[in-house]
């Protein structure tokens, strides 16, 4: 999975257009919204949440994650979901 560092060099390396399906970025973007621990599914064809490597707060019960907007140019890292939500994986592997 990406770490936070990951998304942050992707977020600068890439413009909003190379991450979606067919960008130069490869990256191919999904826009699969989540599932939360209730099984309630939320943004669903309009955002895509990744996870991030990195877990966020003291708890252990959270992890920073990514999104990407369908509707709109925009893509954030963010941090605070509860690793319990469903959201998607993007796996990277270090091509340096």
């Amino acid at each position: 999975m990406l770490s936070a560092a990951d998304w942050q060099d992707l977020l600068g390396s890439c413009g909003y257009a190379d991450l979606l399906p067919g960008g130069k970025s490869g990256f191919n973007a999904t826009f699969g919204g989540w599932i939360d621990d209730g099984d309630n599914g939320a943004r669903l064809d309009d955002y895509g949440y990744y996870w991030s490597s990195a877990a966020s707060g003291d708890n252990g019960g959270y992890a920073m994650f990514s999104n990407i907007s369908k509707s709109a140019a925009y893509v954030a890292g963010a941090d605070g979901l509860p690793t319990a939500f469903c959201l998607s994986l993007r796996y990277v592997r270090d091509v340096s």
